[in-house]
């Protein structure tokens, strides 16, 4: 999933070669973030090309070549909770109700099983993408010590319906 120093190097200078291969490195973490505020598919892949748009247009800004995978991770979740205000506020409540009744959300789609959308979101950053707590921390806006108590509890049910 990370782009060697030299490839975030030359995303930050502009090269579109190291922008395609930063696009698709990161393509399945940033769309799991995304994954984690948006109601369906379709808006996580409206969000997922905008992140990337708006990173493309200020990645002259990164601090250093080892700053590009918090920046991308960071991007991908501020534009989703960007996306999750304005749709939130433009959504009759009735119609949000059958679109979560309805279709899964992106992140249950990936992780289907009986754990909630926190757990899920920890499960899928730790176990999926081998994030660090202090990383998983930051995504999810919690204190390190939640995000491992969740991923302990998320441990518990998955042992459970495995074990039946």
């Amino acid at each position: 999933m990370n782009v060697s120093l030299q490839t975030a190097s030359r995303f930050i200078q502009g090269d579109e070669d190291a922008a395609s291969e930063v696009y698709r490195a990161y393509r399945k973490l940033l769309y799991f973030i995304i994954a984690n505020y948006v109601l369906t598919k379709e808006d996580a892949d409206d969000v997922y090309q905008e992140t990337f748009v708006r990173v493309l247009s200020e990645r002259a800004g990164i601090s250093s070549p080892s700053a590009l995978h918090s920046y991308l991770c960071l991007s991908a979740r501020n534009c989703a909770i960007d996306f999750a205000k304005k749709k939130d506020e433009n959504l009759d409540p009735e119609i949000e109700e059958s679109l979560s009744e309805d279709e899964p959300t992106p992140l249950e789609s990936l992780l289907p099983l009986n754990l909630s959308r926190e757990e899920k979101a920890v499960v899928g950053y730790r176990i999926g993408f081998d994030l660090n707590w202090k990383e998983i921390s930051t995504l999810t806006s919690t204190p390190i010590s939640t995000a491992k108590l969740r991923y302990v509890e998320a441990k518990k049910k998955i042992k459970e319906v495995y074990s039946k």
